[in-house]
């Protein structure tokens, strides 16, 4: 399988969705009416994640609010620094968790089924993720 040539935009994950279970662990082919459909897979593409639609005016604010500040006493600087931080991490926390060849389970009315090039795939928003496994899973081996 060649990775998609694609664009996600925002928040988005393009996953390769595990193989339906077409038999059992002791080789018996299980009936198609009885085949669960796994909703989990590897994540193929991922967007630049979302920022907040001011994130620049924002950041220019809060310098200036540090600009402003440094003549004061250590103590109110320290907790200004320390709020200051806060509000760059809460502007940051949009940004992308889901790394491409991250193995992920998502909900079963999650995204939108697509086939590029014959191969099936689901996108989806990041926030439709519910876990990612914590073992990464190398994309050469989905090359077959």
């Amino acid at each position: 399988m060649n990775t998609p040539k694609v664009k996600l935009l925002d928040d988005r994950v393009l996953v390769k969705p595990d193989e339906k279970i077409t038999k059992s662990s002791h080789g018996l082919f299980i009936p198609e009416s009885s085949q669960k459909e796994m909703h989990q897979g590897i994540v193929v593409a991922i967007g630049d994640g979302l920022d907040h639609p001011n994130s620049f005016g924002i950041r220019m604010a809060l310098n200036n609010i540090a600009l402003a500040l440094k003549g004061t006493d250590s103590q109110t600087s320290n907790a200004i620094t320390t709020n200051l931080d806060t509000a760059y991490k809460m502007l940051d926390n949009n940004k992308m968790k889901i790394r491409v060849g991250d193995k992920v389970v998502y909900g079963k009315f999650s995204g939108t089924d697509l086939e590029i090039e014959g191969v099936k795939y689901v996108i989806m928003l990041q926030g439709d993720i519910k876990l990612k496994m914590e073992e990464k899973t190398d994309l050469e081996k989905l090359k077959k």
